[in-house]
């Protein structure tokens, strides 16, 4: 079963991250010394304060990587102004061509986020979001989906063709809840084993042996729910695997690593409600908008044509180079982190 895109899936609740960004994050928060009066910079004479900077600094999503080494490109700091410049371009940019997102069209955007989930706002902020974050966010995706939409009518007909074209999207997606334990050498195993064996609960074992990462404080529990984004070496092991039972050993690239099913939840139909109807709408304007629309060079060539200005000291330089770059058609793209925390090794 195809999964559906994120535009259409059920949003799960929150689970607990095994790759802390947001506390490297708030390390580096007081970096960047020499802010003017509070001022991190000035968009066309909009200020993004140091405070709201320390706020996103602390819940950045995405980090720009080196992809040769993996290596932070420049500092979270820098980035995390860079992402703040440019979300205020993009509003500017919303407010120039008249759809820039109302204090009521928020409110609605709000409601219809809990209508999806009922838990939006409580899995939001139990990631570290504020009630002001959390709209902030929704007023940017409105505005990017407000001009690549613009203007843009989708039928009721052709809502009801896409759905029949396309069932296999309507299914919330197979999920299995894994605890796991990783060890890197075979005495661990050995002792887990043992411990296994005595009939200790494989979380406990999971919390005093395992070496992934947040195992000890989230009891062994794996990151992912999703099958169908397991490696496919262990999407083979788990569908052989019945729930409350363990895998056996399996090599992977930092050692062995041992999963427990204690969960299977096949893939069943989505219905299909005016929620879901309006999740289509929106997908199928922002696809026929986006054959039309380069959003990404409107938003840059606006950003080269504002007027901008760096109150911390350490900043100014790499923005300026920054932008020679920009001019230059030089620009690079955030790189997610990685969703795969391990590589299961074929048998050679």
């Amino acid at each position: 079963m195809i999964p559906a895109p994120a535009i259409l899936r059920r949003p799960e609740s929150v689970r607990p991250t095994l790759i802390p960004l947001a506390l490297i994050a708030i390390a580096l928060a007081g970096c960047g010394g020499g802010a003017d009066s509070g001022r991190l910079a000035t968009v066309d004479g909009d200020t993004i304060g140091m405070d709201e900077f320390h706020r996103y600094l602390e819940i950045k999503p995405l980090v720009r990587v080196d992809p040769q080494n993996g290596a932070v490109v420049g500092t979270l700091g820098f980035q995390a102004m860079e992402d703040l410049i440019r979300q205020r371009v993009l509003r500017h940019l919303a407010k120039d061509e008249g759809v820039d997102p109302t204090e009521a069209q928020i409110k609605d955007e709000l409601d219809f986020q809990m209508k999806r989930n009922p838990n939006f706002l409580r899995d939001a902020t139990t990631a570290g979001l504020t009630v002001e974050q959390i709209k902030g966010r929704l007023a940017n995706d409105l505005a990017a989906r407000n001009l690549v939409s613009k203007g843009i009518k989708v039928a009721p007909a052709e809502i009801d063709q896409y759905i029949k074209d396309n069932p296999t999207q309507f299914f919330d997606p197979e999920l299995v809840d894994l605890l796991w334990i990783l060890v890197s050498n075979e005495d661990l195993k050995k002792q887990a084993d043992r411990d296994l064996l005595e009939g200790q609960k494989f979380a406990t074992v999971a919390a005093r042996y395992s070496q992934a990462e947040g195992a000890r404080a989230y009891q062994g529990l794996f990151p992912q729910r999703i099958v169908s984004q397991f490696p496919l070496a262990l999407q083979e092991v788990v569908k052989d695997t019945g729930e409350m039972k363990s895998t056996d050993w399996i090599r992977v690239r930092e050692g062995w690593a041992k999963w427990y099913v204690a969960k299977k939840t096949p893939p069943k139909p989505i219905k299909v409600d005016e929620t879901i109807r309006e999740l289509v709408r929106r997908q199928i304007a922002m696809t026929r908008g986006g054959k039309a629309i380069d959003l990404e060079k409107r938003v840059l060539d606006k950003l080269k044509a504002s007027k901008i200005e760096i109150h911390v000291t350490a900043y100014r330089q790499p923005w300026d180079a920054v932008m020679d770059g920009l001019r230059a058609k030089q620009a690079a793209k955030p790189i997610a982190p990685p969703t795969t925390p391990v590589q299961i090794e074929k048998d050679k």
